[in-house]
């Protein structure tokens, strides 16, 4: 039973060295690891293979994104099972062993998951039981309706598990794409990651694809689960501000809905965040107190929306 790790790495090298220890920590008799750096800018890479002499290096000259370097990663992978993992992520003792040790006595699941917690060990809702459509879009770019939502509910969401359910088994649409532990029979069942999406929502695509195909997705409480150091390789403080984000869940609507959900999407997503960001300017001056983070953000979700949106969401 052989496991082959994929890693993409953009700069973040302490942590991506926190993260293959974790991995060898576990003493798999039969490991691989993969690591594609895609086009790192800051130095301390060559760290890494002297510290890990054995691991495979691909570096690419350009960062080609994130699905396209894990399809690189894939085409050199001989282990029977694929994990493809963040490299701002730390696997907790005896964590592989168990999910590998599950995943070979249910042959039809293709995908499996496990806890993810803050570096606080705060655990996070990274099973989600719908995917991504118009009611959870215009939560993600209405700040007031997510807000007066937040006040009444803080659990309900429209396509996450709540977290209680987070302790418990449970067979997610997809999962958040930190850790994907699947079967290279699976991907060549279900195929290569989708290289329209360059970051961001290429799990979803995956999950979906997955899920078509009949294969099973299982996110297990019982393996003692992953931490995740997130947003250290983005520095991106507001996801749903980056043009990467953006631009992939305009992908995912094009991929799966028609042409007049799409543009109904747009148009929710256009007057939610100009809406949000008048909102979030008179707030500021009524406090007197300006929080340039958030307003900032917002102004880059209305302008992307009145620009390279608008391009995406026309294009034939």
């Amino acid at each position: 039973m052989k496991l082959s790790v994929i890693i993409v790495v953009f700069n973040a090298f302490d942590l991506t060295k926190k993260c293959i220890k974790s991995i060898y920590r576990e003493k798999l008799k039969k490991l691989e690891v993969i690591i594609i750096d895609n086009a790192s800018k800051e130095k301390g890479f060559e760290v890494i293979p002297q510290e890990f002499p054995l691991i495979k290096i691909i570096r690419n000259k350009e960062n080609l994104g994130f699905s396209k370097a894990i399809n690189q990663g894939l085409r050199f992978v001989s282990g029977e099972y694929i994990l493809i993992l963040n490299p701002d992520t730390e696997i907790l003792p005896g964590t592989l062993s168990y999910l590998l040790e599950y995943m070979k006595k249910h042959k039809k699941i293709g995908l499996l998951s496990c806890r993810i917690f803050t570096p606080s060990y705060e655990l996070l809702q990274s099973a989600y039981k719908e995917f991504p459509n118009l009611l959870s879009h215009l939560l993600e770019y209405n700040y007031i309706l997510y807000k007066l939502l937040n006040f009444f509910s803080k659990e309900y969401h429209p396509i996450h598990y709540p977290l209680k359910d987070h302790f418990k088994k449970i067979s997610p649409k997809h999962i958040m794409g930190v850790f994907i532990l699947t079967r290279r029979s699976t991907i060549a069942d279900v195929g290569f990651f989708d290289e329209r999406f360059f970051l961001y929502r290429e799990e979803t695509d995956f999950c979906k694809r997955l899920i078509s195909k009949n294969w099973k997705i299982q996110y297990l409480p019982n393996a003692e689960g992953v931490i995740h150091y997130g947003g250290e390789s983005s520095k991106v403080k507001i996801t749903q501000s980056s043009p990467y984000y953006l631009q992939s869940t305009y992908v995912f609507f094009k991929k799966y809905h028609s042409q007049i959900y799409v543009i109904l999407a747009w148009f929710l997503g256009a007057t939610s965040s100009s809406t949000s960001l008048i909102f979030i300017y008179i707030m500021s001056l009524l406090k007197k107190k300006k929080n340039f983070l958030l307003i900032n953000s917002w102004s880059q979700i209305v302008t992307w929306h009145f620009t390279d949106g608008l391009k995406i969401v026309t294009k034939r």
